[in-house]
């Protein structure tokens, strides 16, 4: 939190106050594998650089205190640099049997790091009273403005889950209290009876729950990727009335009646669907029912002259569907830039969805079977 304060305010006074450090937020994700509780004392994370064991970054709210910044001349009077950052819950905090809890932290590398060193790889370390544990981890330049997760697992050593590369995302919406996207700029804006709910965690605010009429949606500035680019998007949703009629996740691009012209995923009793204005396809599964949080991915080899037959494949759960469900038409993929991307409905005109979504990501490259598994399991 900054504080400040203006002195000899009149009438006609214009008060500006310039933020140059916007920090980044860090969150801790650890989920406990094993059957007991476990105790946290704390979690530490650092970074180091390629041929050294000396941390090179400098945090500000650190383990070393809380930074001092002179708005009115945009210094610091006291950085209180320190290389690492220090977690630390409640007393008698306990992660539970199979279970996860979520720790956050507001930082911001300070202007004397040195960008020309950068780490290979950002380090965790867990103390609960008598025993350390020390997980390594690829290092990511964490940016003022952004939210970050790290993401560990305790099956009797703490150890870290590697993603798929981020460098391929662009954009997350992890709904974890509001629509913004977390890689990007591709901030969504909510409407009607659109509120936070718990996740697939337990996790409250933690996920969107869409109410199923007209006005009830998310609209954000911009479409995703568009032509015939590759493309992933994946997406964890609870349905809570399936039908015969489609009820849209996501969809963006092109009007309903170019063919080949969005790009739009929507749910069924049993079916994923991906639909490119008059052609879509279906894919089967007994699995895509109410009320349970499945993991959905639709992967877009990408390349001209090719349809949904044969430049999309669909997974439930990390697993290849193959089983064809319904089906029209057979037209070319060519995503237009008309619509920007909604949520929980076809542009505001049907298809409402009734139901909880979370974490929407978008990549630009086709994953692969074995990328669409990781991606199931860093975040089941």
């Amino acid at each position: 939190m900054m504080r400040f304060a203006a002195e000899n305010i009149t009438q006609t006074s214009t008060l500006q106050v310039l933020f140059n450090h916007i920090g980044s937020i860090i969150a801790l994700w650890v989920k406990n594998e094993t059957s007991n509780a476990i105790p946290i004392s704390y979690f530490k994370v650092g970074s180091s650089f390629v041929g050294s064991t000396v941390p090179f970054v400098d945090w500000l709210n650190n383990i070393s205190g809380q930074a001092t910044y002179d708005i009115k001349n945009s210094s610091f009077v006291d950085p209180k640099p320190g290389a690492t950052i220090k977690f630390t819950p409640p007393t008698n905090t306990n992660i539970l049997g199979n279970s996860m809890v979520k720790f956050y932290h507001w930082v911001l590398p300070i202007d004397a790091e040195d960008m020309a060193e950068q780490p290979a790889h950002i380090y965790t370390e867990y103390f609960d009273g008598s025993i350390y544990r020390v997980a390594q981890m690829p290092a990511k330049t964490l940016l003022p403005g952004k939210y970050y997760r790290i993401n560990l697992v305790f099956d009797g050593n703490l150890k870290y889950r590697k993603p798929v590369s981020e460098s391929d995302l662009v954009s997350h919406w992890t709904f974890d209290g509001d629509a913004n996207d977390a890689v990007g700029a591709n901030n969504g804006t909510v409407y009607g009876n659109v509120t936070p709910t718990t996740d697939r965690h337990g996790n409250a605010n933690s996920a969107y729950q869409f109410g199923g009429n007209k006005g009830d949606y998310i609209k954000c500035i911009s479409h995703g990727v568009v032509g015939t680019g590759a493309r992933t998007i994946s997406f964890w949703a609870k349905a809570d009335a399936l039908s015969a009629s489609e009820q849209t996740i996501i969809g963006y691009g092109g009007t309903t009646s170019g063919y080949g012209a969005r790009f739009e995923v929507s749910l069924v009793t049993k079916e994923l669907i991906c639909d490119i204005s008059w052609s879509n396809l279906g894919k089967k599964s007994a699995a895509i029912t109410n009320n349970t949080w499945n993991f959905y991915t639709i992967v877009f080899t990408g390349g001209s002259n090719q349809t949904l037959s044969t430049g999309v494949k669909y997974y439930l759960n990390g697993t290849l569907l193959e089983e064809n469900g319904r089906k029209t038409r057979n037209d070319y993929i060519n995503t237009k830039t008309n619509y920007p991307i909604y949520f929980g409905t076809l542009y505001n005109d049907g298809r409402w969805f009734k139901g909880a979504i979370d974490d929407v990501k978008i990549y630009n490259k086709a994953m692969s079977s074995t990328d669409v598994l990781n991606l199931y399991n860093k975040y089941d």
